[in-house]
């Protein structure tokens, strides 16, 4: 497709000049070829592919998009990824610069997690109400499964997300539930899918001088479906993005679909104006 089948606001994306940028678009409004032709048009300007990141919600996503890119671009094409392929990188990057504790990044299979917060479930839970726990015993692992991973979106910790759900005081034990899978966890050099990106952000966030160093690489950021990223997945574009280059959002906060695991559309509408105050701003 060449640059003349574009619509004026397809031009208007492909053509921006550097910036950070917010792209409203709706589902169907073509907003993925404006993206392709603005990545084409970095290129033709110079920028190198490696100095560009294109994030995608998932692994479907990303080999379509890559694939497009290919297509429309002759030469080398930028990295496309999601955000755990990021945080995969982010993690090995960490490890070997000695600022985290290795670990096996291959993810748990869920059978051994479940096992092991069934343990801990058992360990933590109110001795009076074990029976009752037993009789629901999957109902009450995927719950407390759910609680970890939820947990695992935001950087305020446990009883943040325990206060965020608004879980009855009966739950209230989940808390140590966490804790104790957590020690199990780390005790394994074990990670689950969520800590790919958990376990640097949260260290990230301790220590800006570390956070320094992994940032202001990028001439640009791309993050699609920006209405379905979290508070751990915001922060760690913060981090990447460092004190240079732009971003630049795309998403449409009516299709909000992942709210249960942490994703607000206040990301796209409210907080990414303050931290990547818009040059352009499209709807």
């Amino acid at each position: 497709m060449g640059g003349n089948n574009l619509t004026s606001e397809q031009q208007a994306i492909a053509d921006h000049a550097g910036g950070h940028a917010k792209i409203i678009a709706v589902a169907g409004s073509g907003k993925t070829t404006a993206l392709l032709h603005y990545i084409k048009s970095r290129l033709d300007a110079g920028i190198a592919p490696e100095r560009l990141l294109v994030l995608m919600y998932n692994r479907s996503a990303r080999e379509d998009f890559d694939r497009r890119l290919r297509q429309l671009t002759e030469g080398s094409t930028p990295a496309v990824h999601t955000f755990h392929s990021v945080g995969y990188r982010l993690y090995q990057r960490m490890i070997a610069n000695d600022h985290i504790a290795a670990a096996n990044l291959s993810p748990l299979p869920q059978s051994t997690i479940q096992l092991q917060i069934w343990k801990a479930i058992e360990e933590c839970a109110p001795t009076h109400e074990l029976e009752e726990i037993r009789a629901r015993k999957q109902s009450e692992i995927e719950a407390a499964e759910f609680f970890i991973d939820y947990t695992k979106t935001i950087l305020s910790g446990d009883l943040s997300a325990f206060q965020e759900l608004k879980l009855g005081d009966e739950y209230m034990y989940f808390l140590q539930v966490f804790r104790t899978f957590e020690a199990w966890r780390r005790s394994q050099n074990a990670v689950t899918y969520a800590d790919l990106i958990y376990d640097p952000a949260m260290l990230l966030s301790m220590d800006e001088e570390i956070a320094e160093q992994y940032g202001s690489y990028y001439e640009d950021i791309l993050v699609d479906e920006y209405q379905d990223i979290n508070e751990i997945q915001h922060f760690l574009l913060r981090v990447l993005y460092g004190k240079s280059g732009n971003v630049i959002a795309i998403g449409d906060p009516d299709q909000t679909i992942y709210e249960w695991r942490g994703s607000k559309p206040d990301f796209l509408l409210t907080f990414f104006d303050g931290d990547f105050p818009p040059r352009i701003f499209i709807t």
